[in-house]
């Protein structure tokens, strides 16, 4: 058998497109797999840093309600003449667990017609 009439030109295209046909199919299989996982690492990653972001907002939403439980059973047991006090006192307390400084409270007398608050915002 001679070698030269066993390649055609006809089976030289066919094994040349069967290749082309097998690396396109070989490359569009990994680009999905690269993708999929790639989104999926994405996805895993975004999911993490929402939770651990939740988490410490929770955190601090809960040490606030915290703080502010513990200024209201203050004031109910001495009532609103020390109020200043207790919160100034209790703001000292927590700047160690990184809390606002400021209890946020806006107190209005309608006897005087005066408002007093503690926040660094102002409230029209």
């Amino acid at each position: 058998m001679n070698f030269k009439h066993a390649l055609t030109r006809k089976s030289v295209y066919i094994t040349a497109l069967s290749v082309c046909l097998i690396a396109v199919v070989a490359f569009a299989v990994l680009s999905f797999l690269i993708t999929r996982d790639s989104r999926k690492n994405t996805e895993d990653f975004a999911r993490r840093t929402f939770f651990r972001k939740y988490e410490s907002i929770e955190n601090e939403f809960r040490n606030i309600e915290d703080y502010q439980y513990l200024l209201r059973a203050l004031i109910r047991k001495d009532g609103l003449k020390n109020y200043k006090d207790y919160s100034s006192v209790l703001n000292d307390l927590n700047k160690k667990r990184n809390l606002l400084a400021y209890s946020w409270y806006y107190y209005d007398s309608n006897s005087t017609g005066k408002s007093e608050t503690n926040s660094p915002c102002l409230i029209f």
